[in-house]
C-alpha cells in the first residue's frame, strides 16, 4: 500500500539438511508453497506455520536445494525479491567453520550444480533480487560473500542485513529494494 505495488505475489521455500530428508515433513528436504497473490497469503502462512526447525548432523545446510527451488518458482514481473534467512552457511561454504561440514565440496550426493551457477542462474535467469537476513555475521560471511561476488557481482540486486538492526530497518530495507 505505501508503494502503491499493484499485482504482490509471495511464495515460500523451506529446506532442510541432508540427513534430515526422512523426517515428519510431508515436504521431506524441501518445501515449496508457490507463488500466490497477496490476497492469498494465508496461504503461505499456513505452509510456514506447519513447519519446524530441528536436528542437523552437522553446522551447514542444504542451500543448495532452496535456492535450486527457488529458481524452479514461477517469477513474475518487473521486480522480484528473494528475502533469504538463513542461520547457517551452505555446504563448501563454512569459512573458519569447515571442520565441521559433512559435504566441503558443496554438493549433497544426489546433487550435480554447484551452488554458485544456482545463485547466478537465480540472479541472471530469473531476474531475483536478493535480500539475506543476517543472524550470525561469522558464521554465513564466506557464503554471502559468494552469492554477492559470483552471483550478483558488483552488488546490484543483492544486500544483507543483520536481524539485529530489527523489525523496521528490515521493512524499510524491503521497501527500498521494491
Amino acid at each position: 500500500d505505501e508503494l502503491d505495488v499493484g499485482g504482490v505475489r509471495v511464495a515460500f521455500v523451506g529446506y532442510r539438511d541432508w540427513g534430515e530428508r526422512d523426517r515428519a515433513s510431508p515436504g521431506g528436504r524441501v518445501v515449496v508453497a508457490p507463488f500466490v497473490p497477496i490476497a492469498r497469503v494465508d496461504e503461505v502462512i499456513t505452509v510456514i506455520a506447519d513447519e519446524e526447525a530441528e536436528g542437523g548432523a552437522d553446522g551447514p545446510e542444504d542451500v543448495l536445494i532452496a535456492l535450486e527451488a527457488a529458481c524452479g518458482l514461477e517469477w513474475q514481473g518487473d521486480m522480484r525479491v528473494c528475502v533469504f534467512i538463513a542461520d547457517a552457511p551452505a555446504h563448501g561454504f563454512t569459512g573458519e567453520y569447515g571442520g565441521d561440514d559433512h559435504f566441503p565440496d558443496g554438493l549433497c550426493p544426489d546433487q550435480r550444480t554447484p551452488l554458485p551457477t544456482v545463485v547466478r542462474r537465480l540472479a541472471d535467469e530469473k531476474g531475483v533480487d536478493m535480500l539475506c537476513t543476517e543472524l550470525d555475521a561469522s558464521y554465513t560471511k564466506e557464503m554471502f560473500a559468494m552469492f554477492h561476488e559470483r552471483g550478483y557481482a558488483g552488488g546490484d540486486g543483492f544486500g544483507v542485513l543483520p536481524m539485529s538492526a530489527g523489525g523496521e530497518a528490515f521493512k524499510s530495507a524491503l521497501l527500498g529494494t521494491l
